[in-house]
């Protein structure tokens, strides 16, 4: 009977060990606002321009996520670690995409950095959050240029460099879609993607580039690979950008490109300003201006206009408004995106603009 309540205490103490060295953490976003939205359209009935309309909308500063992750210290400075993460609507449940759509990872980390296999941000992605200044959120922002761009990859091995004097690397090898079985393509969804980054904590300077190899795609603004002469297109990208904050400002530029083989390429220009007017709040003013290039016509472009401003109730709590246009030409049908949503004209030379308010909480 001792020895019956000797293993159990031992096998409870070794759990509680092993439990002591292994952290899990739920998180999440919750992001739901009221806006009124205008696409850019013609109205069906009278022919005219379609009116502003009032909508429900989630995802207007940040997307509404969930997610664990976890680490598992296995000692000398080595630790095990993974990452899911996923999406959904705020303003139905309903899940969007795949339920880990966003991030599926599992690695080992230690003092020379992180590896980590499966599905995450692409090191392009996560360089261009420092080329626009409200990193993909609020409305108006750069994700008319990557949407359908590579924003994450399946099937990558991701490295993460330890910071350095401010300087750290990403790259990523994605291996592709084809899974070693049936007569797939087997160069779909292949490419290599590397950026740096410059973040000292004493300085108010930030920096990034990148650059990126597809052999595959995808790219075509619905997310699906897009072809050319019937093959994955493949396509060499690189972008550069940075920012300076003193005082109460901060201004953020940035340039991307995307170089298809033997297809016209796509340019993005960003350039804002954020002010603090009171301590945690910001107001800032954006423009992004995109250009697809046509050496057989007219190049489609826009402008897009965004002002917003971000009050803090809280750590975790804050409301926003954000207002936005894009001026396209007569060949350009560029829209307009808040974090989670996007409104496209329905036709080349369309200005969809929008307004939006809400508020956001993170757990």
């Amino acid at each position: 009977m001792r020895n019956k309540v000797l293993l159990a205490s031992l096998g409870m103490a070794a759990s509680m060990a092993v439990h002591a060295q292994t952290s899990v953490t739920f998180y999440g976003i919750i992001d739901t606002g009221v806006g009124i939205v205008n696409n850019g359209g013609t109205d069906l009935k009278t022919g005219q321009s379609a009116k502003s309309t009032l909508i429900m909308a989630q995802g207007g500063l940040n997307s509404s996520i969930y997610g664990f992750r976890g680490t598992e210290d296995l000692g000398g400075g080595l630790k095990a670690t993974f990452n899911l993460e996923g999406q959904f609507d705020s303003t139905d449940g309903a899940q969007l995409g795949n339920l880990y759509s966003r991030k599926a990872l599992v690695g080992l980390s230690g003092p020379w950095g992180e590896i980590s296999l499966g599905r995450d941000w692409t090191p392009a992605f996560y360089a261009g959050v420092y080329h626009e200044l409200n990193s993909y959120t609020l409305l108006g922002n750069s994700l008319v240029y990557w949407t359908g761009n590579g924003t994450r990859s399946n099937n990558g091995i991701f490295y993460k460099s330890p910071v350095v004097n401010g300087f750290m690397a990403r790259a990523m090898v994605a291996t592709g879609d084809w899974d070693g079985t049936g007569s797939g393509n087997r160069n779909e969804g292949k490419y290599v993607s590397l950026a740096g980054f410059y973040t000292p904590s004493d300085s108010g300077v930030t920096a990034s580039v990148y650059y990126n190899r597809r052999t595959g795609g995808p790219l075509a603004a619905s997310g699906s690979v897009a072809l050319f002469n019937g093959q994955p297109l493949a396509s060499t990208d690189f972008g550069i950008g940075g920012g300076y904050k003193w005082d109460r400002y901060r201004v953020v530029a940035g340039y991307n490109q995307i170089n298809p083989d033997g297809a016209p390429k796509l340019q993005m220009a960003t350039a804002g300003i954020g002010i603090k007017l009171i301590a945690q709040d910001e107001l800032t003013f954006q423009v992004v201006s995109i250009k697809r290039n046509d050496p057989t016509g007219v190049a489609p472009r826009a402008n897009i206009f965004s002002a917003s401003y971000v009050y803090p109730l809280s750590k975790r709590t804050r409301l926003y408004g954000s207002i936005a246009q894009a001026n396209n030409n007569e060949t350009g049908q560029f829209g307009i995106s808040s974090a989670a949503q996007s409104f496209t004209p329905l036709s080349p030379g369309g200005n969809p603009k929008g307004l939006m308010v809400g508020i956001t909480h993170t757990f």
